[in-house]
């Protein structure tokens, strides 16, 4: 495949999974090729599926994107091609912070114990402390909820990003990445502001989901323990979809609730 022919596979693959829809049981997309194309080279060609994944990082590394090829194009390499692969993965990690955010949604599947011990290594390490008192997490939570207010719309029109709110959705995002325990504490803070339909859709399909997706093993235990004394949260988690979650976090939380 040539660059162009790479770039044109990462693009539909990247709209494929913006449409929503499960190319497990969903072939209907017109996109559908690339999710077929890419697992094709995966299984013959692993050096070029692993340009294709940088390159789809590159294009859009947003939580929606890091969760599906965390779960899909990133496992399956290390399924398919561990041993050959993991070093390649471990050097490129030192220098790519999408790829190595990535690594924390990877699931063991079929792994090797050598590769998943690896990829933990890395995953589990590189997580960064991102400090913010709690009139900036305030100030964050405030314009988090006025953005979606103003903009109830899931396009990132050129206005929207324009929105003098926006930050606080990427910031979020950041605290996401980087301090999952600091993100916690956030989303709580915005349901106790706001629990609106508005704000609870767009919490629930965003922020929690992605946080339960890459760190719900290590916050499942607050979870819990927060779930007894707030009924707001309670009411939320139950529209929580599994999407890339891993079992052990979804059995977990659909026993708690």
């Amino acid at each position: 495949m040539n660059k162009m022919e790479i770039d044109k596979l990462c693009r539909a693959w990247v709209v494929l999974y913006k449409e929503g829809r499960n190319p497990l049981s969903d072939k209907e997309s017109p996109h559908f090729w690339a999710f077929e194309k890419l697992d094709d080279v995966m299984r013959d060609s692993p050096t070029l599926a692993w340009e294709i994944i940088l390159r789809i990082l590159a294009i859009d590394s947003s939580n929606s994107t890091i969760a599906n090829i965390s779960a899909g194009p990133i496992e399956n390499i290390l399924v398919l091609h561990g041993p050959a692969m993991i070093g390649i993965i471990e050097e490129e990690s030192l220098k790519n912070d999408a790829l190595r955010f990535s690594l924390v949604g990877v699931w063991k599947n079929a792994m090797s114990d050598e590769v998943w011990d690896r990829l933990q290594r890395i995953a589990r390490t590189k997580i960064t402390s991102v400090r913010m008192g709690k009139a900036k997490i305030d100030a964050l939570c405030r314009a988090w909820v006025d953005f979606y207010a103003e903009h109830r719309e899931d396009i990132l029109s050129e206005t929207v990003l324009k929105s003098p709110h926006y930050w606080a959705v990427e910031k979020l995002n950041e605290l996401i990445r980087n301090n999952p325990e600091l993100a916690w504490r956030t989303i709580l803070r915005i349901l106790s502001i706001d629990s609106n339909d508005v704000i609870v859709e767009k919490i629930t399909r965003g922020p929690l989901e992605d946080l339960l997706v890459f760190h719900g093993h290590m916050l499942m235990d607050s979870v819990e323990q927060e779930i007894v004394k707030n009924d707001t949260l309670k009411s939320v988690l139950k529209n929580v979809w599994r999407g890339c979650m891993h079992e052990n976090t979804w059995k977990h939380l659909q026993k708690i609730i």
